[in-house]
């Protein structure tokens, strides 16, 4: 029924009704104010019945609509900590119990999203949460509230993808740093274990007393002990403690073969003098330090005995270590161009009472000469690069004033001119830079040292002086006078050859072998003399060409070297090279050379056996020490790195060119390098 047929109906029935009343009401004998009353009742009793019915359906409505509102703020919840956008809109279905069911059926699909959300934010959080427990809380970088779990079964937690992407990378971050640590203890477990190798001990026990109270300690080294025996890391948790633990040992260990390696290198650095002193051969000494290798118990013992027996034989040999001291001393003079005044200023070095402290005097003397060389190397590579040059501009002269190779037959040297010119402007090019920086380096030395540079007893200055005085005099002569014929120039007889004789020079003629190269060395003439002083100059000054005599007569290639003490090669790889000590300008007169009395006295077969027999003890000590280290045979087999040995002492001698840095007269080195090369 419509709404209008309802109003039609009780229109008719009211109509119909009501029209009896006044009738009744009449028989009835009321007074005409009923009436009026009773029409009123049925009116009030007719709206309070419909706004009964009405408000009994909008209550009805309401609580439909509640129901619907509850759902909706349900769904939104979800959608919003699940982020998964806004969701459709139910506020077009009128009908109020659809509407409900359809919000509960999305209801239902958003739970179930959630609720696997939440069980794989739980399953994040827990790994992440085991990572922490090993990596420690610090290692953290999310937010608290990221790890926190909901706290009430109605709270909804975050489940969005932006929170999901936050502990995931946060995982990786975790598995990474588990990794690297995992990483860095497998490598530092193989340093640990190589440590004690080298030291020749045994890791700790878990059962050690001393140990058995530390539990955590105890787990560490269980823990090492099975990567050393299954080399797998499998159940080991890299956390804080362990790493800590891990490098405490590792510098604890260090330490004690860095003081060690101390110990050893001090006993090494006095026998290196012992062994050089006594002439012991090289070989034996390499078979000695490759026989004691390590930073062990027993390599220690090992040097020990062997200094022990080395000061015990200097005590019985003194002399001969006093002979190879004066043999280095000769070879330090010869490197400092030092002359016979000079020399004989050094008392000791004619002293036939060997004593404990003359030996002292004769140590002291060759630190001096060391030092003075060290000094004065970039000045005396100059010096020597300088007589070069002029050995080269003197050998032109002579080639050009040759008349009589004009007529030699035979084969030709097509090359020849071409050297001769390259010769020629290396002197033009060379010469006046080299005067000009020996002349203003020279004097800065002598001021700052207060005495003059002397080369072979004579003033280095003096004789650039009066080389560069002649030059205009020499220049004066070449020149033609009016009306003569210019002389050709001719190049250098063969037998006076640019480059000195060397097996090599017919190979290479248009090079110049380079001033302290080990080619140049073996072959070149010593024709460098002191000159003596000339009686006929009232000054007893030498002449000119007497002066001059001490440059020109060097050659062009350089000068003889010879193997003194200090030549001898260090026991490492590195340094294995043979070097010898250059000799540019020998004395003035022969000196007497100390023989090499290491051999002449028998003391070479003595201390070779007693090396020998160090080397054979070697053997049987090696084995008792791998016989105390656990596994010894896998520490070998592992074995990543050379052991320790010592490293020499023994300054090597290179003509100054190299061992200039820092040194205020360096540029000279440089400029004699930078010559070369050219």
């Amino acid at each position: 029924m419509s709404v209008p047929a309802l109003l039609e109906a009780l229109q008719s029935h009211l109509h119909t009704q009501t029209s009896l009343l006044p009738e009744l009401h009449a028989q009835l004998g009321l007074p005409s104010t009923s009436l009026t009353e009773d029409l009123r009742s049925l009116q009030q009793s007719l709206t309070e019945c419909v706004e009964r019915l009405v408000t009994s359906r909008k209550n009805e409505v309401e609580q439909w609509l509640s129901k619907c509102s509850q759902r909706e703020d349900d769904c939104r919840r979800l959608i919003q900590s699940i982020g998964s956008g806004a969701g459709p809109d139910f506020q077009g279905i009128q009908n109020l119990p659809k509407r409900l069911e359809a919000l509960e059926a999305h209801l239902t699909r958003l739970q179930h999203i959630y609720a696997t959300k939440q069980e794989q934010l739980a399953s994040l959080q827990g790994r992440i949460h085991a990572q922490l427990r090993v990596l420690g809380n610090q290692f953290s970088s999310l937010d608290p509230k990221d790890l926190e779990t909901a706290g009430n079964t109605s709270d909804v937690q975050d489940v969005t993808s932006e929170r999901f992407a936050r502990l995931e990378k946060e995982l990786v971050r975790g598995k990474t740093e588990l990794s690297r640590r995992m990483s860095w203890i497998k490598e530092k477990f193989d340093h640990v274990e190589w440590l004690y190798g080298e030291l020749g001990m045994s890791p700790p026990s878990p059962s050690d007393p001393f140990i058995v109270g530390l539990d955590e300690t105890s787990s560490f080294i269980r823990a090492f002990i099975t990567y050393r025996d299954s080399e797998s890391l499998e159940g080991i948790e890299p956390t804080n403690n362990l790493i800590s633990w891990i490098e405490r040992t590792t510098s604890e260990l260090e330490e004690l073969k860095v003081r060690r390696e101390s110990q050893i290198q001090g006993m090494y650095d006095q026998l290196e003098g012992l062994w050089r002193r006594l002439g012991v051969d090289e070989r034996e000494i390499d078979e000695f330090v490759e026989a004691w290798r390590g930073s062990t118990e027993a390599v220690m013992e090992a040097y020990e005995s062997e200094l022990e027996r080395m000061l015990e034989l200097k005590r019985s040999t003194m002399s001969v270590f006093i002979g190879n001291a004066r043999q280095e001393i000769e070879g330090l003079w010869d490197d400092l161009m030092i002359g016979e005044e000079e020399r004989g200023c050094f008392a000791p070095f004619g002293d036939d009472e060997h004593t404990e402290e003359l030996f002292i005097l004769h140590e002291e003397e060759i630190r001096r000469l060391k030092h003075e060389r060290k000094r004065k190397a970039p000045l005396l590579a100059a010096i020597r690069k300088y007589a070069e040059i002029c050995e080269e501009e003197k050998e032109l002269n002579a080639a050009a004033s040759d008349q009589s190779r004009l007529l030699g037959r035979g084969p030709r040297d097509p090359g020849r001119l071409l050297r001769e010119e390259k010769m020629r402007k290396r002197v033009t090019k060379e010469k006046p830079r080299l005067e000009q920086d020996l002349l203003t380096s020279i004097p800065q030395w002598e001021a700052e040292n207060r005495k003059p540079f002397l080369v072979n007893g004579v003033s280095i200055m003096d004789v650039l002086k009066e080389n560069i005085a002649s030059d205009p005099e020499k220049e004066n002569k070449k020149r033609p006078r009016p009306g003569s014929v210019p002389t050709h120039a001719t190049t250098p007889a063969s037998g006076k050859g640019i480059v000195a004789t060397t097996p090599g020079a017919s190979e290479e003629p248009n090079k110049r072998p380079r001033i302290g190269g080990s080619a140049a060395r073996s072959h070149k003439p010593n024709v460098l003399v002191t000159p003596t002083p000339s009686h006929g100059n009232k000054h007893g000054r030498q002449v000119l060409g007497s002066r001059s005599s001490a440059l020109n007569g060097m050659s062009s290639a350089g000068l003889n070297d010879a193997k003194t003490p200090s030549s001898l090669p260090r026991p490492s790889a590195g340094y294995l090279k043979n070097h010898t000590a250059p000799k540019e300008i020998p004395p003035p007169v022969p000196a007497i050379r100390a023989h090499k009395v290491g051999g002449d006295l028998g003391l070479g077969s003595v201390l070779g056996s007693s090396i020998m027999g160090l080397k054979q003890r070697s053997a049987s000590a090696s084995s008792a020490n791998n016989a105390s280290v656990s596994n010894g045979s896998k520490l070998q087999a592992k074995a990543r790195r050379e052991s320790f040995r010592p490293r020499a002492s023994v300054d090597l001698w290179n003509d100054g060119v190299t061992e200039t840095a820092g040194n205020k007269w360096s540029h000279l080195g440089a400029i004699v390098t930078e010559e070369e090369e050219e």
